[in-house]
């Protein structure tokens, strides 16, 4: 990702407060998006643009820069050379390890939201499960967390996450173009898919089914 002072670019996202997500390049092979974010680097707005991609693509980090500085040509920036920055990232799978005699992993190590990347929300999370696993030991000094990966995924944090991994594997696999085109039709799903992915409306502990009967139910009133 870089950072490039708005008023070099043409981009307008700053004045009106917009998040841009592109999902353009999955079709080449891309298990991700680019971003274009506004921010304030010393009171000064600048846009945030960067590329987010899982680990198991084909595409390696040369590809990855080359398809950031494309999508940059767009902004018409007037800086010659962004200076990049990267950052590697950890997805979160279903049934792997998170704990061993005197290790509990949180937050990116034990691995992020893999849809879209997201961290820090989630290693908050992280850190109040792994509390609670952790306060136990303290009387008990039994140092082992042989439960914690099987209780964290049985949590609600846990199963989030798996549906999560599954989506960005339905998403991003062989079967991207289908639900790309299934979300861009359907203004419900993406109703349910924002509130679901920000828990709002208790939806983040509402079953899968409950999801699909709100999308496919007939409008009443």
């Amino acid at each position: 990702m870089c950072d490039i002072p708005v008023a070099e670019t043409c981009w307008d996202g700053f004045l009106t407060q917009r998040y841009d997500f592109n999902f353009t390049l999955v079709t080449q092979g891309l298990k991700g998006y680019l971003w274009a974010f506004p921010c304030l680097i010393n009171e000064v707005p600048h846009v945030n643009v960067g590329i987010y991609s899982l680990g198991n693509t084909r595409l390696s980090n040369a590809d990855l820069q080359r398809l950031l500085a494309y999508d940059l040509a767009r902004l018409k920036p007037q800086v010659s050379s962004p200076k990049f920055r990267a950052f590697p990232i950890y997805g979160y799978t279903p049934g792997r390890p998170l704990a061993a005699p005197h290790v509990v992993l949180v937050g990116d190590a034990a691995g992020a939201e893999p849809l879209m990347g997201e961290g820090i929300s989630f290693a908050l999370e992280y850190g109040k499960f792994a509390a609670q696993a952790i306060l136990p030991t303290l009387r008990t000094r039994r140092w082992d967390f042989s439960e914690y990966s099987e209780t964290f995924a049985r949590s609600g944090l846990g199963k989030k996450l798996a549906r999560l991994h599954m989506t960005a594997c339905l998403f991003y696999g062989s079967t991207s173009r289908f639900w790309f085109a299934l979300a861009a039709r359907s203004r419900r799903l993406q109703s349910v898919g924002l509130k679901w992915y920000n828990g709002v409306e208790g939806w983040h502990q509402r079953s899968g089914w409950e999801a699909v009967r709100a999308v496919l139910q007939p409008r009443t009133g």
